[in-house]
């Protein structure tokens, strides 16, 4: 049996920032999760619609090494960002600000020890999460309307600090227990 799959995106994962049309998405079972995170928005999450979780490496049930792997992402995705709007290129900023609001959505739900299920309702969703940065919800929908936005990208950066500094409480507690 093969480690690829290929199956049509599902219709909760329609988005018009991340998926505004139907698509076909590839699956690879053994997929590292940075080359995941690179390919496709919510590849995993995406991918446990169809599959068991220990059919693949489940982000959010190896939640330390997935966010410690989006992190570092963040933290160059940061960089390259903050160069565009130096240059005040709006444009250019704007798909690795999408990216990096789909790393955030993803971070938020595997600490949780969940998948993304639907991009349907984020905002309902991120305010049922028990580990959640203040104001999240409201923060989100702000980027999600104006990602392109110098004022989104201040609002994503103060939300992957703190979501950082709760996520290394949360796994310094793990290790006490």
């Amino acid at each position: 049996m093969s480690d690829i799959i290929e199956f049509l995106l599902p219709e909760s994962f329609l988005h018009p920032l991340f998926y505004p049309v139907a698509t076909t998405v590839q699956f690879n079972k053994q997929v590292s999760y940075e080359e995941g995170l690179e390919k496709d928005y919510f590849l995993f999450d995406i991918a446990a619609t169809l599959l068991t979780q220990n059919e693949f490496n489940a982000p959010w049930i190896n939640q330390k090494d997935a966010v410690t792997t989006v992190l570092k992402k963040w933290k160059q995705q940061k960089e390259v960002i903050g160069e565009f709007f130096q240059k005040r290129d709006r444009a250019s900023a704007k798909v690795p600000m999408i990216r990096s609001l789909s790393y955030l959505i993803c971070c938020l739900n595997w600490v949780n020890e969940i998948p993304v299920h639907s991009l349907q309702n984020i905002n309902a969703m991120i305010v049922g999460l028990k580990y959640k940065p203040i104001n999240v919800a409201e923060r989100l929908s702000f980027i999600t309307d104006n990602p392109d936005h110098y004022h989104s990208y201040i609002q994503l950066s103060q939300l992957f600090e703190e979501f950082e500094k709760q996520f290394y409480i949360i796994e310094s507690k793990k290790s006490i227990t």
